[in-house]
């Protein structure tokens, strides 16, 4: 068992980078985008603001009857993780969505679309840790095959992961 806890460590310790680098990425791409389509030369001219307003509220129409709907608030995110333990969602479709309505000047704030693709990323790495964690197969397995075993296809898992662990510090 301490095998496949050194093993989820370093799993975790690595998916944790990655959503690190994730949402640096998403952060500099509207970054760079909101000053791109805002830049002084598009807010000096009234005729190119309100064209590129009307495309922008174009495309955010489509994606959100292409892709879905908007990013949720905080608040909504909290909830759903309070209720159920875990948060629902493609992380693409909120990283989409959120890089288009900023660049677009909308008012949904970076933070929201930035703690949706955290959590649901998040939340999927504690259901695989979950699944890995309580897998009694895995105990009497070679460490070839637990190393696998962290990267089988994600399925929900049973419970959260908190439960895993015998004492609440952990």
């Amino acid at each position: 068992m301490k095998r496949l806890k050194s093993l989820a460590f370093v799993y975790a310790s690595i998916f944790s980078l990655l959503i690190g680098l994730g949402a640096g990425i998403f952060l500099t791409i509207s970054s760079e985008l909101i000053s791109l389509f805002w830049s002084k030369r598009i807010l000096a001219h009234p005729g190119l603001l309100l064209l590129q307003c009307l495309l922008f509220g174009l495309v955010i129409g489509i994606l959100q009857l292409k892709v879905g709907a908007y990013p949720k608030t905080i608040k909504q995110i909290m909830t759903e993780f309070q209720e159920t333990g875990k948060v629902e969602g493609a992380s693409w479709q909120t990283w989409v969505n959120g890089t288009v309505i900023l660049a677009g000047g909308a008012s949904v704030v970076p933070e929201a679309s930035m703690t949706g693709i955290v959590a649901r990323q998040s939340s999927a790495m504690g259901q695989q840790l979950t699944n890995y964690l309580t897998d009694p197969d895995l105990l009497q397995s070679s460490l070839k095959e637990q190393f696998k075993a962290l990267f089988r296809p994600l399925t929900p898992a049973e419970g959260p992961l908190k439960a895993v662990f015998a004492k609440k510090w952990r």
